[in-house]
């Protein structure tokens, strides 16, 4: 009897054990990486002038939306599409991650790329100067390094331009100027000669 009582957790947990390398004995041993697809360049951000992605944080709104194909790891298990970011040469050796999704249709919006790329303990872009980024897809499955399973996908190239925030010029309150009217005599700076003998060098009420 205790033999049939020690051998039946014991069975318990190697049963557990399989279950949760199930993923990782399944998986193919050639496995199909994601396929990025070229950006479409038709999002407000996108400048065809400049030929990049002109972005300030006065903007908002999604900068572009990378789209991928789905990763095939011979078995049925959730997939985890990561979008890397790196400048183009470095061969991703500081890749930041911008967004993820266990979707391969990636949006990213101004204020996610514009701060990634500026962060100075990360990219480090310079204010106003046009920089080459590349950008590619980490699939992953499981929840831990050792199961991953990372697959990346092929490489696109994006020029970024980000820009200075013209909010600190623009959020402060005017000074009214005035011009002077028609010389009457009662030149005043009270508001009783607002369109009398002064008129307002903008449209007021």
């Amino acid at each position: 009897m205790k033999n049939i009582k020690i051998f039946i957790p014991l069975l318990a947990g190697l049963l557990l054990a399989a279950c949760a390398d199930d993923t990782k004995l399944m998986v193919s041993a050639n496995p199909t990486a994601p396929v990025l697809s070229t950006p479409s360049m038709t999002t407000t951000a996108y400048k065809a002038d400049s030929t990049a992605y002109v972005l300030s944080l006065d903007s908002t709104g999604v900068a572009e939306t990378f789209i991928g194909t789905k990763a095939d790891y011979g078995v049925s298990t959730t997939v985890t599409y990561s979008l890397q970011i790196d400048k183009t040469g470095n061969n991703f050796a500081n890749a930041q991650t911008i967004t993820s999704s266990t979707k391969d249709s990636l949006p990213v919006t101004v204020a996610q790329l514009y701060n990634l790329i500026t962060d100075t303990t990360g990219l480090n872009a310079t204010i106003g100067i046009k920089t080459s980024f590349d950008v590619r897809i980490m699939a992953t499955i499981g929840t831990n390094s050792a199961n991953s399973h990372a697959l990346y996908s092929n490489t696109q190239m994006i020029k970024i331009n980000p820009l200075a925030s013209l909010k600190p010029y623009t959020s402060v309150t005017p000074n009214l100027w005035y011009i002077i009217g028609l010389g009457d005599g009662n030149w005043t700076y009270s508001t009783a000669g607002i369109g009398v003998s002064m008129f307002p060098l903008s449209v007021i009420t």
